[in-house]
């Protein structure tokens, strides 16, 4: 007979997709699900030539977030002085994206998720620290009217 209908609910309150990799590296059947996700990846890169900007994105994002000086973003490492919680925030949220990447069968599309919620963040926070990398309305910048 098929399998009970209960028994697909359970299948979708079990393990999550990680759960079951992590189970199967430790009963070494791993192998299968490595390769699936290598292809489902690479398949995810060729999908359209445009894709292609993802990984760079990627990786220049890695690099500033990590290393601003690297790539002379002074504004970033500004608003690292400024928020000193910025740069863990910034390290955490491309972290998630390369491991959601990495991990999940969809690929590329993760981190591609993410950017359209990340970048307006970033350029939001940039623009609120000032030159001299005060964060805009804590009172240690002259306001504009003294400085004249």
């Amino acid at each position: 007979m098929g399998r009970p209908k209960d028994h697909l609910c359970a299948d979708r309150t079990g393990h999550s997709d990680i759960g079951h990799f992590a189970g199967q590296v430790l009963h070494g059947g791993a192998g299968p699900a490595l390769r699936r996700k290598i292809a489902a990846n690479l398949g995810s890169l060729t999908a359209n030539p445009f894709v292609l900007v993802i990984p760079v994105a990627v990786i220049v994002a890695g690099v500033v977030v990590a290393r601003p000086a690297v790539l002379r973003a002074e504004p970033v490492a500004g608003a690292y002085w400024a928020i000193p919680l910025l740069q863990p925030a910034l390290s955490a949220i491309w972290l998630a994206g390369v491991l959601g990447w990495l991990s999940e069968d969809s690929g590329v599309t993760v981190p591609a998720a993410a950017l359209p919620f990340v970048l307006p963040l970033v350029a939001v926070i940039l623009s609120a620290v000032s030159r001299d990398g005060a964060p805009a309305g804590t009172g240690e910048r002259e306001p504009a009217a003294a400085a004249v």
